[in-house]
């Protein structure tokens, strides 16, 4: 008896430790997952810019996943496709234990009004980057509405190298510049211990933030480490889903403010973390002084 429990555990972990690695390596990505575009008379009439075209007329092969999005990159290792998804993964720490894929994936799906506001808060927050912070987002460009035009197909290959044609216009999605995330750039920098450099780079990011301050724009996810990185030396956010427009621009305190729930939430316990012996000189910094 004994035997078979402890054969029937090992055979679970085997199939959990399988799962995982299937996940890891693909998505699940299905065409079924991807979230349709939704029909609107708004829409111009099959107007694309030609760089575009040229973009979507390569490959693009599976780069990875979150939790509302699929991202594909282009064989111009420049460009990210990003396909988002219909249902959107709840936050629980029981993901890690079991891979959200069937039969366990319909357990960490948000339901009802909870998946429709997480809908809503994505869609809202690329079109407020592709209305007010285009260049600062890296968007190239994005496409919530049905369409019908003869330039939105490209191929698709997942991370079994399967190949699928897509035909865009049934679909929401976006095009964005590839970037290097912040935590890369700050661990690659602080493990060589050049910590002047990645000072740098953090004031660049809060000159990032300071220009959507300026305009109205907030990120209600303080997780810039992975929403946010790098195209050379310029700082990027790469993840605008949580980008709310608040009326007028923030003031001298509301900036301060934000600022420092970054810094406080997401940089320090970082820091302290992983790079503890230069964590007071990074932290001691003003990087709000221009």
């Amino acid at each position: 008896m004994i035997k078979k429990t402890t054969y029937s555990l090992l055979f679970l972990l085997v199939c959990l430790g399988f799962g995982h690695l299937y996940y890891f390596w693909t998505g699940d990505f299905r065409i079924s997952y991807v979230l349709h575009a939704e029909t609107s008379l708004s829409l111009e009439s099959g107007i694309i810019e030609p760089k575009i075209k040229d973009l979507l007329r390569q490959n693009y092969s599976y780069l990875g996943s979150g939790h509302q999005v699929y991202a594909f990159l282009g064989e111009d290792k420049s460009t990210v496709l990003k396909l988002f998804k219909r249902d959107y993964f709840q936050s629980t720490p029981w993901i890690h234990v079991f891979p959200p894929i069937p039969p366990f994936r319909d357990f960490f799906l948000s339901q009802g009004t909870r998946r429709e506001y997480k809908k809503n808060t994505l869609l809202n927050g690329y079109a407020n980057a592709s209305k007010f912070i285009l260049d600062e987002s890296g968007l190239l460009y994005f496409h919530p509405f049905e369409s019908d035009i003869s330039a939105l197909k490209t191929i698709l290959i997942t991370g079994f190298n399967f190949k699928y044609t897509i035909d865009l216009n049934d679909y929401v999605f976006a095009i964005q510049i590839k970037v290097i995330p912040t935590k890369e750039v700050l661990n690659a920098l602080l493990f060589q211990g050049k910590v002047d450099e990645a000072k740098m780079r953090i004031r660049a990011l809060f000159g990032l933030y300071l220009a959507g301050y300026k305009k109205g724009i907030v990120d209600h996810d303080y997780n810039f480490l992975d929403n946010t990185g790098f195209d050379g030396d310029r700082a990027i956010r790469q993840d605008v889903g949580r980008i709310f427009k608040e009326p007028k621009p923030l003031d001298a305190s509301a900036i301060q403010r934000d600022w420092n729930k970054i810094v406080i939430q997401r940089l320090a316990p970082w820091l302290k973390k992983k790079y503890p012996q230069y964590a007071d000189e990074i932290l001691k910094e003003d990087y709000t002084a221009f």
